[in-house]
């Protein structure tokens, strides 16, 4: 049996979704660079985990979405905003 795949748009949407959830428990994705490396690599980790011990399909997509989604926070700078803020103070 043929698993129906998702349009790109439901991708894109699910992940946009993602990142408004993570904006709102997370207001402050990283205070630098290093931590938000240290952000992207603990969802990876969660990700990883949940594929090897067979978590399930629902799980391991809410996971890597979750690494997506910081990936998309560290893209779009929003590390920045506190470095910026240190050096001016």
């Amino acid at each position: 049996m043929k698993e129906i795949q998702k349009t790109d748009e439901t991708v894109l949407a699910e992940i946009m979704d993602r990142v408004r959830y993570a904006r709102s428990k997370h207001p402050i994705f990283a205070k630098s660079k290093l931590e938000a490396m240290n952000v992207i690599t603990e969802e990876m980790d969660e990700f990883i985990r949940a594929v090897l011990l067979g978590e399930g399909e629902g799980r391991e997509y809410d996971e890597c979405r979750d690494v997506i989604a910081t990936c998309f926070r560290y893209i779009a700078g929003e590390y920045k905003q506190h470095t910026k803020a240190k050096t001016e103070a």
